[in-house]
């Protein structure tokens, strides 16, 4: 079962979506500009967190590894001086 598609004044609500100097229009534009310059700033957000995440994994891990070393040369000098 098909159904028609909605007739333009239909859509367009009681007052017929914009007046005559097209501000319903306008209205319209500039919340769609203003979602879509949401949405390019969600993703930018988006994109420096997880750049930032991995920034942060790769220096917890560079000072893991630092530590390590220190640490089993550190072990083998006080092993070596109660020796």
């Amino acid at each position: 079962m098909q159904t028609e598609a909605p007739s333009r004044n239909e859509t367009q609500g009681q007052n017929g979506g914009a007046s005559k100097d097209g501000t319903g229009l306008k209205e319209r534009i500039h919340g769609l500009e203003t979602a879509q310059a949401v949405q390019v700033a969600t993703q930018a957000g988006m994109t420096a967190t997880a750049a930032a995440t991995q920034v942060g994994n790769m220096a917890v891990m560079a000072v893991g590894s630092v530590s390590l070393i220190v640490g089993m040369f550190l072990g083998l000098a006080i092993s070596r001086s109660h020796s």
